[in-house]
């Protein structure tokens, strides 16, 4: 069934209940195929998600339906819809989104930063509950080229399309990561590929961590969150929901750590009981699960100053703006390339230019293991580089972290590097992987290039009529 969508969808705001439940909607159709003659504003009106089963949503101007959604978490599924090409500007305001099973042909360029409004992108709902899986589902596509920085900082699967290039070791580290298989498989990297055995995987030798913090939690927490403070690990290439523990010492229990920026923050809650065990200790090794790395970090002193919520070093979606370049291309396929993706590196993880740039001192090689020398510098991460003939649509209403720390430790792996920060640790690796200095990256401040216009030969031009009208006035002056 073929139907115009109802634009009124679009900015439509159901009322609060009786019973108190927040005024959001959800809109379910199968076996509908929705038209519109341009692409919608979702940002006006309060449906939180919108799912298509067996159909399609398609703008007739060939360009992404999409144009806006509104703050409260706009999830977007639509497989097997048909799409040729898709908006990450728009998608990336999304909370969750499933396009699997499409027809998209195009590379994906990279963002300028990540912000506050990037909801795609965090690993937690507004509840700070941690997601349970991918935000960006896109398997089964053609995207190709390059993958692109933000994929370092989003929980993504983008199996069986056509990427080429390097695999960032955001990825390679945690190639043993049960589920890494299912995300990345099916694609054409240059140093990885499906069939390899885990001896062959590229060896991991960036993460690192640079600095260890306590501090309060976010303002307006919900109740159902007991937390008295939060402890911080910054660094890179911490992966994508990446399984990271921690031990302390006078306690038996294994922590695990949340992503709150995923590759750079990682974080443990703390209630009053295991805050009380944490500031009793004096170290914590913290394990890098798949690659089976290893971090002590001396924490004696983590507790002495407790950092503010919005301090800088973990304000990991800042306010701001932010755009790709160039966005919102046309659905129709193209021989080539949709868009470029000069930004992206073909080696190591890149860091968000949210990030705070590390103040690097001399770097060396020792045989004792990596450690990173205090100096009261700011650090934050750097980079290293089903169809039956039944059509219905439905809709459903409903509810909707300032301290300096030291770290010491030793290391078994052979070769290693020293560098300066705020954190003194150092990492043990099984692997036997040398170790390489990491470098700073940082975003660039030139100015953002225009946008490209979607179709030149659609302008109309004024200049004939304008010399008809010069001729005949010239004629009437006469």
């Amino acid at each position: 069934m073929y139907l115009t969508f109802p634009s009124k969808f679009a900015s439509l705001a159901i009322k609060s209940s009786p019973i108190g439940r927040n005024n959001i909607w959800a809109l379910e159709s199968t076996n509908i195929h929705w038209t519109t003659p341009t692409p919608l504003d979702f940002s006006k009106g309060n449906l939180t998600s919108f799912t298509i089963n067996s159909g399609s949503f398609k703008s007739l101007n060939g360009y992404f339906p999409i144009t806006k959604v509104n703050s409260f978490g706009f999830n977007f599924y639509a497989p097997q819809s048909s799409y040729k090409s898709i908006d990450m500007n728009v998608l990336r305001k999304m909370d969750q989104v499933d396009l699997s099973d499409n027809q998209i042909y195009m590379e994906l360029s990279d963002f300028y930063e990540l912000v506050f409004t990037d909801l795609l992108f965090k690993p937690y709902d507004p509840n700070y509950q941690q997601r349970d899986e991918a935000g960006l589902i896109i398997s089964n596509n053609k995207f190709h080229g390059i993958i692109p920085n933000y994929f370092c900082y989003l929980w993504v699967k983008f199996n069986n399309n056509e990427f080429t290039g390097e695999l960032p070791s955001c990825y390679t580290c945690f190639l043993n990561e049960p589920s890494m298989y299912s995300r990345i498989s099916g694609n054409k990297f240059s140093n990885y590929q499906d069939t390899m055995k885990p001896s062959e995987y590229p060896p991991c030798t960036t993460i690192n961590i640079h600095k260890a913090l306590v501090a309060d939690p976010p303002p307006g927490l919900p109740a159902i969150n007991d937390w008295k403070y939060i402890f911080y690990i910054i660094g890179q290439d911490f992966g994508i929901a990446s399984t990271i523990t921690a031990e302390v010492t006078g306690s038996a229990n294994t922590y695990q750590f949340l992503p709150f920026k995923h590759n750079e923050i990682y974080a443990i809650p703390l209630n009053e009981q295991n805050y009380q065990i944490f500031k009793a200790s004096t170290a914590m090794k913290v394990t890098f699960v798949a690659p089976n790395i290893i971090f002590n970090l001396n924490i004696a002193n983590v507790f002495n100053n407790i950092y503010q919520s919005n301090s800088p070093l973990i304000t990991t979606f800042p306010n701001g703006t932010s755009t790709i370049v160039p966005t919102n291309p046309p659905e129709a396929p193209t021989t080539g390339s949709t868009t470029n993706n000069p930004t992206t590196s073909n080696t190591g993880n890149p860091t968000s230019s949210t990030s705070n740039t590390a103040t690097t001192g001399s770097q060396t090689s020792s045989g004792d293991g990596s450690t990173i020398t205090s100096d009261g510098s700011t650090t934050g991460g750097t980079s290293s580089p089903t169809s039956d003939s039944t059509s219905t649509s439905s809709s459903t209403s409903t509810s909707t972290p300032t301290s300096d720390s030291t770290s010491t430790s030793s290391s078994t792996s052979t070769p290693s590097s020293t560098s300066t920060s705020d954190t003194t640790s150092s990492s043990t690796s099984t692997s036997g992987s040398t170790p390489t200095p990491s470098s700073t990256s940082t975003s660039s401040d030139s100015t953002p290039p225009k946008l490209e216009e979607p179709n030149s030969s659609s302008k109309i031009s004024f200049l004939p009529s304008l010399s008809i009208l010069l001729f005949i006035l010239s004629i009437y002056l006469i």
